[in-house]
């Protein structure tokens, strides 16, 4: 049951018709409870956005139904409708696919042109390299997502582990970058630029401040009975100083 009162104490202050996310909210919860079936993944962000963890529903139903743990044959997991193409059409498929193709392609030939040693050249290609390691920065942080709701332990279920895993990466592979672009050479440019890549594109999508704020929100709808929120907000930025703290002086140590 300690599930069940977790997501309540979440949502309580969106369960009033003045709420902006009141809607989404018996969606969400109709989809789970009555029809057993993933949410959209529109709704999913929602949740995620509103600080509402939907992994305290899943344990919940798990635990209520221990023959059939919450895996149905016309149901889908967050990442199976992440990557589901059924419902699309073959042309949104080619037609999502060539856009893909033609902007990674222009990125890259924007990376290759601007190949001088000049500040311009550098500044131009650390850009069009950054915007390309954006995207598996992105991918990562979806992936540690999903490890929010892990926790089995009653006293830590609260915490969102996998956003706090992408802000402190984010946090030591930037504090790493920083530090080699410190003791890197000037003259190598192209070293540099990856360097400098890999911190603004990679890491800058692995962070997140705007799921962080969103949940520290949700947690903190809590008080005054529990100080999640705040254990949560300052746990993090201490964390993320100490460990890029290190990072850093060990890097260039």
């Amino acid at each position: 049951i300690h599930h069940l009162e977790a997501w309540k104490e979440e949502t309580t202050g969106h369960r009033h018709a003045k709420s902006p996310y009141a809607h989404e909210l018996h969606e969400i919860e109709t989809a789970l409870l009555f029809h057993r079936e993933e949410p959209k993944y529109e709704l999913l962000e929602i949740a995620r956005d509103a600080g509402w963890n939907v992994e305290h529903l899943h344990n919940w139903i798990a635990a209520m139904d221990d023959e059939s743990p919450f895996v149905k044959e016309n149901s889908y997991t967050r990442k199976q409708y992440f990557f589901d193409v059924q419902g699309s059409s073959i042309f949104e498929i080619i037609l999502n696919l060539s856009v893909f193709i033609i902007f990674t392609g222009l990125l890259v030939f924007g990376a290759l042109h601007y190949d001088g040693t000049d500040p311009v050249s550098t500044n131009y290609r650390s850009q069009f390299l950054s915007a390309l390691f954006s995207p598996f920065g992105t991918l990562t942080r979806w992936y540690l997502s999903t490890l929010n709701g892990s926790i089995q332990n009653k006293k830590w279920e609260w915490l969102p582990v996998g956003t706090l895993l992408a802000n402190v990466t984010a946090v030591v592979v930037s504090a790493l970058c920083q530090a080699l672009l410190h003791v890197t050479a000037s003259e190598k440019y192209l070293t540099r630029s990856f360097l400098e890549a890999v911190k603004v594109g990679f890491a800058g999508s692995l962070s997140t401040v705007s799921t962080f704020a969103a949940e520290t929100i949700g947690l903190l709808q809590a008080l005054p009975r529990y100080f999640w929120g705040y254990y949560y907000s300052f746990g993090s930025m201490i964390l993320g100083l100490l460990l890029g703290f290190v990072s850093y002086y060990w890097a260039v140590a």
